[in-house]
C-alpha cells in the first residue's frame, strides 16, 4: 500500500541508452550499433548490421534533406528581398495616398491594377461596393485570393504582392468595421 501512495522505497529505472547529453533520462533501451552483434549467431549479427546500416542511411538522408530545406529557405529569403526592393514602391502607392491608408472600397476597386496577370480577379467597380454588405463580400473574395496560406506555392514575386495586398486589405477592413461599415 505504501508503494501506491509513494511512501515505499524509491524505484529506479535502468538506462542502457548511454546518452551523455541526457544522463538518467529514464528511458530504457539499447543502443543500436555493431557492438551489439558480438557473441550472436551469424543471422542475428547480420540482422543487427542491416538495421544499423539502414539507420545510418536514413540519418544521412534526413541530414541531407534538412540541409536542402535550409538552402531553399535562404534562397527564397534572398529572392523575396530582391522582389521587395523592386515592388515595394508600387505596392505602397496602391495602398496609400498622400501618406494616408486608403479606404477599403478604393483598395478593392483598384485591386486589379496590382494583382499579377492570370490571377483570376475580376475588376470591381466602385459603384458595385458602395453597399456595406456587398463591400464585405468582395473583401472576403479578395482575401481568399491573396491569403498567405493559399499563396505558399507561388513564386516570390506573387507571394510578396499577395502578402502586401492581404495586409492592406485587412487593415482597411478593420478601419471600415470600426467606423460601422461606412
Amino acid at each position: 500500500m505504501d508503494d501506491l501512495l509513494g511512501g515505499g522505497p524509491p524505484t529506479t529505472s535502468i538506462d542502457n541508452n548511454n546518452d551523455d547529453d541526457n544522463p538518467g533520462n529514464g528511458h530504457v533501451g539499447i543502443s543500436l550499433d555493431a557492438s551489439n552483434a558480438e557473441g550472436k549467431s551469424e543471422s542475428v549479427a547480420a540482422a543487427i548490421k542491416g538495421r544499423v546500416d539502414d539507420m545510418k542511411r536514413k540519418q544521412e538522408q534526413a541530414i541531407s534533406q534538412l540541409r536542402e530545406n535550409e538552402n531553399k529557405k535562404e534562397k527564397d529569403a534572398a529572392d523575396l528581398d530582391s522582389v521587395r526592393a523592386r515592388l515595394e514602391p508600387k505596392m505602397k502607392l496602391w495602398a496609400e495616398e498622400f501618406g494616408k491608408k486608403r479606404a477599403i472600397r478604393a483598395l478593392l476597386s483598384s485591386l486589379d491594377k496590382v494583382l499579377w496577370e492570370g490571377s483570376g480577379w475580376k475588376t470591381v467597380n466602385l459603384g458595385d461596393i458602395l453597399e456595406a454588405k456587398r463591400c464585405r463580400l468582395v473583401y472576403k473574395k479578395a482575401t481568399l485570393k491573396v491569403h498567405p496560406d493559399k499563396t505558399l506555392h507561388y513564386e516570390p514575386e506573387k507571394r510578396f504582392i499577395a502578402s502586401r495586398i492581404f495586409d492592406a486589405l485587412s487593415q482597411a477592413m478593420t478601419e471600415f468595421e470600426d467606423k460601422g461599415g461606412l
